[in-house]
């Protein structure tokens, strides 16, 4: 039985010792500056991974991109001159 003024498994206390290295500051600055280059270190890491294309490849998406646009936008000027064309005779009719 436990005698009084002992506790059982009673852990063998080590004084404190700070780990040697960074010292971590808790201030909102130190948090914000370290997720800014955390977040720049990801971004240029994220840079070193893309395959650039060669100048071939670029001027032919370039060339399909410009096609692409100019197509769009006729049929998007085709589609106004349609609509303005039917509300102009909904108009008269009236």
């Amino acid at each position: 039985m436990e005698e009084k003024g002992q506790v059982k498994n009673q852990a063998k206390k080590e004084p404190y010792e700070p780990k040697k290295g960074k010292k971590k500051d808790d201030s909102v600055v130190a948090k914000l500056s370290g997720g800014l280059v955390t977040k720049w270190k990801d971004t240029v890491g994220e840079f070193k991974k893309i395959i650039w294309p060669d100048k071939k490849a670029l001027a032919k998406h370039t060339v399909n991109v410009i096609v692409t646009s100019a197509i769009m936008g006729a049929v998007i000027v085709g589609m106004d001159y349609l609509f303005s064309f039917g509300y102009s005779l909904l108009a008269q009719l009236s």
